[in-house]
């Protein structure tokens, strides 16, 4: 019932827009594209919510050592068992919102988020038996960083590391490139920089897969730049979220902790209404590949007009992403507050105390 309620609301948003949105279709056309894309959105739903239940199923029994408990931010193992305090309070973060008739699963602090992110997680599982994959910019990566240092990560999680460089994802995913790249649509899709150039390469320089562990339990990152582009096509798959939905499908991660944005708002003529229904792209082609996604919302910036990243545009984007209905299918961590209490050291970076904070709201 909730969700047909959702359904009907997202419907309702949908319409609102058309008169702003100059679209060359007549108004049957216009109304069916509404009613596909609303469609979309509620399959992604059903589907999140019956791979999350098939992969529990599927689990193969946790490992029997069991680590000793240790704080949450620390380099050392745990088994994720929360006390009852810890499952009141998660449950109360998790809130509904009676306005959209929506679950809101928002957290703002690390503490808060990391308690979130454990509760998705099976009880009692040792902490090195969960998989993660980071998928993002360079902010992500920096993140990432963070998160090998404070949490140990190559020293508790062996194996083969991949790693490729910018123009070598195609090597990483073990796919074969499309014999005829197609360019981005305008006000859509990227690259818009040195991948638009470059076909097969990222716009984001330094932004380099990263893998510890070759089977599963493992952690990696991943760097996928944008909400929708077209930057790793294959022969089956035009965009990059198609080409790293079909990696992540053959050995399902249990967190995909994602985030998208900030490269996104470079996209020449791309409208707040596009962003968002690239992300319900995106997430629909993560549910195949992940038990439980993450997102994590776009930090402030400087706000320097040479550049098009703007912080009203950001809160805008975060806020529709809450708003819009996409708790529904993953945990937003809304890290815009917290970013606003650290300096930056560019535009669009922050300071390096900023990222070890926030790697302190993955419970690894």
């Amino acid at each position: 019932m909730a969700q047909d309620v959702h359904l009907l609301f997202l419907l309702g948003l949908l319409l609102s827009h058309c008169a702003s949105v100059s679209w060359a279709l007549d108004g049957r056309s216009r109304l069916n594209t509404i009613l596909s894309k609303a469609a979309h959105v509620k399959h992604a739903i059903k589907t999140r919510l019956a791979m999350s239940a098939r992969l529990r199923a599927q689990r193969p029994p946790r490992s029997s050592h069991m680590g000793t408990q240790s704080s949450l931010g620390s380099s050392a193992s745990f088994n994720n068992v929360l006390s009852p305090q810890e499952k009141t309070t998660a449950m109360h973060l998790r809130k509904r919102d009676p306005n959209h008739d929506q679950i809101q699963a928002v957290c703002t602090t690390s503490p808060e988020c990391a308690l979130m992110i454990r509760a998705l997680l099976p009880t009692g599982a040792a902490s090195e038996s969960i998989s993660w994959a980071f998928i993002g910019s360079s902010t992500m990566w920096r993140t990432f960083g963070q998160i090998r240092r404070v949490h140990g990560v190559d020293r508790r999680w062996h194996g083969h590391r991949g790693t490729s460089g910018r123009c070598d994802l195609h090597k990483f995913f073990n796919v074969k490139p499309a014999a005829n790249w197609s360019l981005p649509d305008i006000g859509k899709e990227g690259p818009h920089l040195f991948g638009k150039d470059h076909p097969g390469c990222t716009d984001c320089s330094g932004c380099n897969a990263w893998r510890s562990g070759e089977t599963s339990p493992s952690v990696e990152y991943i760097p996928i730049e944008f909400a929708r582009d077209v930057e790793i096509q294959t022969q089956s798959t035009r965009t990059t979220q198609e080409t790293v939905s079909r990696y992540l499908a053959h050995r399902p991660r249990d967190i995909c902790v994602v985030s998208a944005g900030i490269h996104d708002m470079a996209i020449p003529k791309i409208t707040d209404e596009q962003f968002l229904l690239n992300v319900a792209f995106y997430l629909q082609q993560l549910l195949g590949g992940c038990a439980h996604i993450v997102w994590v919302t776009m930090s402030s910036v400087k706000g320097n007009p040479k550049h098009p990243q703007m912080n009203d545009r950001i809160r805008r984007w975060n806020e529709g992403l809450i708003r819009h209905g996409f708790t529904e299918l993953a945990v937003v961590v809304d890290v815009y507050p917290m970013s606003t209490d650290f300096s930056h050291v560019d535009n669009v970076h922050m300071e390096s105390r900023y990222y070890a904070e926030l790697a302190k709201a993955f419970p690894m």
